[in-house]
């Protein structure tokens, strides 16, 4: 199936949850925020919450430093 992650778009295979996604592109899972389809999720919801077709992801990364 299809889905948008910060405006790029993947073939994943249904059913996948977000924990799973953010480990399939790399995150890790400190610092990080998900937005599914417009509205903030929360972290506990992650690996109960499967993606469906033309779900849109934006997932923000906190960068530290100076």
């Amino acid at each position: 199936m299809k889905i948008l992650v910060n405006d790029k778009h993947y073939d994943v295979s249904e059913g996948i949850t977000v924990t799973a996604l953010l480990k399939k592109l790399g995150y890790g899972q400190n610092g990080i925020a998900v937005a599914l389809d417009d509205t903030v999720l929360s972290r506990s919801l992650w690996e109960k919450q499967a993606l469906t077709e033309g779900t849109s992801l934006i997932v923000i990364q906190a960068v530290s430093g100076g």
